[in-house]
């Protein structure tokens, strides 16, 4: 499993308007199979690890990813953006899923700077967060926000 990135510094100041790099994740059947959940867990499968029971519970065409799973990749991406030991110190995620993704998806999480403000020893980066599927189709939103050190704004 991949680590995220120790991060020191960004390359260029941050700014309103800045954007965060895409984070890509494919997502497979045999993951989803790990973590479970949904649907009727108690007898062994769900609507997150069967694709069976997503026909027969929700009527969703394959296994559908979990809330849990995509808050994690999210928080991920924030971490890349405002350095792990910032964003461990100090982040915040706030998300909200309006559409489905699926088993064999290619999600990616996007996002850009919509706020910068005073708070503490440093300035707090606000980030509005996309959550799109291989379509294009926007599955959640969200904000990501962390303290991070004066030199790194404008």
């Amino acid at each position: 499993m991949a680590t995220t990135r120790a991060r020191t510094a960004p390359k260029a100041k941050i700014v309103v308007g800045t954007e965060i790099e895409p984070l890509k994740k494919y997502i497979l059947l045999d993951d989803l199979d790990k973590k479970g959940g949904g649907g009727t867990q108690a007898q062994g499968f769900g609507f997150h690890n069967s694709a069976k029971a997503a026909m027969e519970i929700m009527g969703m065409p394959r296994v559908i990813g979990n809330g849990s799973r995509m808050s994690c990749y999210n928080a991920e991406a924030a971490a890349r953006f405002f350095g792990r030991e910032n964003f461990n110190k100090t982040g915040i995620v706030d998300l909200h899923y309006n559409h489905p993704w699926f088993s064999g998806d290619t999600m990616t999480i996007t996002g850009r700077v919509s706020d910068i403000r005073p708070e503490g020893d440093g300035q707090r980066v606000t980030v509005d967060l996309r959550i799109e599927n291989p379509e294009g189709t926007r599955c959640g939103l969200g904000i990501a926000s962390a303290v991070v050190p004066n030199g790194w704004v404008k």
